[in-house]
């Protein structure tokens, strides 16, 4: 018995070590997140109307889930001009949009603070959840997201990414 016990425990210290060897800690762009693993940037400029929108996408896919930070900085004033209550709910519609989803939850969060949502999106058609988290901060938009299997979107792993999201560095 003390042998399995043993075994046991050296299996889930390896299985720690590898998943804490795999974490990434990702600093810039006005923003700090622990990945559970090794995230990748990818760049792009969309167009909205006349403005191009500069968008950040880290993200990287563990556990049959990824997991994204996206930034997206709009021209200077254009938030302000559209109010931050419609941009929360532009973001969170188009969020569901994207993912032919249907907001479950929308509850509104602080950061410090930075107001934001904190939005749970179902995606019936893949069996799929979507945990998003957005924040503005001037003109510049901030999405945490988690998409994965459903019953997931509230897991630790899910949290503890979500968790570790702060502004500013």
């Amino acid at each position: 018995m003390t042998i399995s016990v043993r075994a046991l425990t050296i299996a889930a210290a390896t299985v720690l070590l590898a998943t804490a060897a795999q974490a990434q800690a990702v600093k810039g762009a006005g923003f700090s997140a622990v990945f559970p693993c090794r995230s990748k940037l990818t760049t792009q400029n969309l167009a909205a109307g006349k403005d191009i929108i500069p968008v950040a996408s880290y993200d990287c896919q563990s556990g049959g889930a990824v997991f994204y930070v996206v930034t997206s900085t709009y021209p200077k004033g254009f938030i302000a001009k559209k109010t931050l209550a419609g941009a929360f709910k532009d973001a969170v519609g188009g969020a569901a949009a994207n993912v032919m989803g249907v907001v479950k939850s929308d509850t509104p969060i602080r950061l410090g603070k930075v107001p934001g949502h904190d939005v749970l999106i179902d995606v019936p058609t893949k069996k799929a959840a979507v945990h998003l988290r957005v924040f503005f901060v001037g003109d510049v938009q901030f999405q945490v997201m988690v998409v994965g299997a459903k019953g997931a979107e509230t897991s630790k792993p899910v949290m503890d990414f979500m968790g570790s999201f702060r502004l500013g560095t």
